[in-house]
């Protein structure tokens, strides 16, 4: 089966569980929670919170390294704010930046577990992510929180709205069986005195999801350590794609920058064979470069401008890739596609 087939078969897998569990999320759905974090697809937020897709709406872009000041990107938080709004709701914001909770040891293998996109400097992802939270806050008016993401377990670890690290709480320290209710107690007294408190509710099934996980993968084990992405996914709307690449959004702040370091990591992904734990892929000798665009359903003028898009932003994707590392150009696939975000199913475009 070549990538192509393989990609719209768990697509419309995907999409026919995220059609069917639509009741499901207006039930569940307390906020309308963003999530703002790394390109790297060792990060996947909904994997990590035990989250049905569709509850939690991930960005993601090189280091979660984000712009207000990109216009596309404040539009989309502002698009989000509204529809809170108007169905009653809370928005909240979690501003992410990934680290090693091993990394105190300064070993190199240990320390590529930090993020690349910082070159594995945790302390300004911690400082920069500090910066966009209050931005947020300021801008929106909406909760908007710091959370660490733990790469080597998931964890998540909640900052207070003042940078110290004495303010912190460490999920995977919290103790097994609580409820929601106990979770919630715990998150009003971690917050207390923050106007972050009254999201406690709305962030406890949050919290209680990233418990389960932790817990599997102390069970179980961690198959995604280390980096081996085989592909690069230029979309906004990522809650759909598989874990088989980095996912870049198409309104960096600095694009080509984004892409440069995604073309080492293929590079090197490809000369050392490294291929995603993902059932049904086989990059072969190949490396992967995939643009969406997305449209609402029924908009037939939005639809072909979303086709429009996602070729454009494929042919500057790959003309970027390309010329960053000449070697991947007789080992490059483009392969754009829509995406209707009623259903989550994508169209494969020729």
């Amino acid at each position: 089966m070549d990538v192509r087939a393989w990609l719209d078969g768990a697509n419309a897998e995907f999409s026919k569980n995220f059609v069917a569990f639509h009741d499901a999320r207006v039930s569940l759905r307390r906020a309308q929670i963003v999530v703002m974090h790394c390109s790297d697809g060792r990060i996947n937020i909904n994997n990590i919170c035990r989250m049905i897709p569709g509850i939690i709406t991930p960005v993601a872009d090189i280091g979660g390294k984000f712009d207000l000041g990109q216009r596309s990107l404040s539009k989309i938080l502002k698009r989000i704010r509204s529809y809170a709004e108007s169905k009653g709701q809370k928005m909240i914001g979690l501003v992410t930046f990934h680290y090693d909770s091993t990394e105190e040891r300064f070993l190199r293998e240990e320390r590529k577990l930090c993020c690349a996109g910082w070159q594995h400097d945790t302390e300004s992802a911690l400082k920069s992510a500090f910066m966009m939270a209050e931005k947020i806050r300021y801008i929106f008016d909406v909760y908007a929180l710091v959370v660490g993401i733990d790469t080597r377990t998931g964890s998540l670890r909640l900052f207070r709205e003042s940078h110290s690290n004495s303010d912190v709480l460490d999920v995977g320290s919290l103790p097994l069986g609580l409820d929601e209710k106990g979770i919630e107690k715990i998150l009003n007294a971690f917050y207390s005195g923050c106007k972050t408190a009254d999201a406690s509710f709305a962030l406890a099934p949050v919290i209680s999801g990233n418990q389960r996980h932790i817990a599997d993968v102390k069970t179980n084990g961690n198959g995604s350590l280390f980096h081996d992405e085989r592909a690069v996914f230029l979309s906004s709307t990522i809650d759909h794609l598989p874990d088989i690449g980095l996912k870049i959004a198409p309104f960096s702040s600095d694009l080509d920058g984004a892409l440069n370091t995604a073309a080492k990591i293929l590079r090197h992904n490809l000369l050392a064979d490294a291929r995603p734990k993902v059932v049904g892929f086989h990059p072969g000798k190949k490396v992967f470069i995939f643009a969406s665009s997305e449209y609402v359903e029924g908009d037939r003028i939005e639809r072909k401008l979303a086709g429009e898009e996602a070729i454009y932003l494929l042919k500057r994707g790959q003309e970027i890739i390309e010329k960053s590392q000449p070697s991947l150009a007789g080992s490059t696939e483009a392969i754009p596609f829509v995406t209707c975000l009623n259903t989550r199913r994508i169209e494969i475009l020729s």
